[in-house]
């Protein structure tokens, strides 16, 4: 029920009921506005249907830091490819004819294969893809060795 207290502005107590139908008098309500109530309802509408979708916060932070985690997986992955991709590269520029080139060859194939293997153990944890192996081999070809 909506009740109504009259304020003049020159008194600090609410006049008798007679000297509210004045324009000098204002009504305070103990109501709220329609405005107000639907704020207030979707407001609460919303919070329910976040906590129903997402879960406890314990759950909400845990997703969080799960899906922190995978992003820092495949930041490595990506990491990864680029040092085998300076590998691989070196590896074709350092053929050679001599006993040091071949040697040099030797160890930048070694070490490539090894990265290779390590990004293929990266793609696998992260998810990035279910046969890891054939897509990084396909991808990143290593020269056979001399």
């Amino acid at each position: 029920m909506l009740r109504l207290l009259p304020l003049l502005r020159s008194s600090r107590f609410p006049p008798s009921a007679r000297y509210c139908r004045t324009r000098n008098c204002r009504y305070l309500s103990s109501k709220k506005l329609d405005w107000m109530q639907q704020a207030e309802a979707d407001a609460i509408k919303a919070t329910n249907d976040r906590a129903a979708t997402s879960g406890s916060a314990n759950d909400v932070m845990m997703s969080k830091l799960s899906h922190e985690l995978d992003g820092e997986r495949v930041s490595n992955a990506i990491k990864m490819e680029d040092k085998l991709k300076q590998i691989i590269a070196k590896c074709h520029s350092a053929t050679s004819r001599d006993a040091t080139g071949r040697k040099i060859f030797s160890a930048l194939r070694k070490k490539a294969l090894q990265t290779r293997q390590d990004l293929i153990t990266q793609r696998e944890a992260s998810g990035m893809s279910k046969d890891a192996a054939n897509t990084v081999e396909a991808a990143f070809p290593i020269p056979p060795a001399a």
